[in-house]
């Protein structure tokens, strides 16, 4: 069975509310001209970490990841980035367009830990599961209504 736990997270250490600067898409979709655009904003933009310079070879003397890991300490040793004094949950909601249409998504960010697939868990997929008592759905914004003849768990 997972555990899902508080931790104690990292974030910018800004008194602004406005962290569009700070922020980029997900590491592969954003291109090379993109990536610096993105720092040009802000030097310090989360891309600088999830999309390191230098090589992808880690053989390599300043690949992206030890550029990455020294920017990451950097950032925290310069006050750019501070830890929560307390584990947290930490809430996520994310608005967006897709394929021309807004896109509202929820999500929570936990420290999870997993059992060993040895461990022989009971998995959705599982021949020994019962069937789940209401219907999963697609992303936490989609608010239909469950099919007829099932309960809310």
């Amino acid at each position: 069975m997972a555990r899902v736990r508080p931790f104690a997270g990292f974030r910018y250490a800004t008194t602004s509310r406005d962290i569009t600067p700070l922020t980029a898409p997900p590491y592969d979709v954003i291109s090379p001209a993109q990536r610096e655009q993105f720092l040009a904003r802000d030097e310090h933009n989360v891309v600088a970490l999830e999309l390191p310079a230098g090589s992808l070879d880690p053989s390599e003397p300043g690949n992206r990841y030890e550029t990455g890991a020294a920017t990451w300490n950097a950032w925290r040793e310069g006050g750019v980035l501070t830890a929560d004094p307390a584990p947290a949950i930490y809430v996520l909601e994310q608005h967006f367009k897709h394929a021309g249409a807004p896109v509202r998504r929820r999500a929570f960010i936990a420290e999870v830990g997993l059992e060993p697939f040895s461990a022989e868990w009971c998995c959705r997929t599982s021949a020994r599961c019962p069937r789940p008592r209401r219907p999963v759905r697609a992303h936490e914004g989609d608010r239909r209504e469950p099919e007829s003849g099932s309960r809310p768990l």
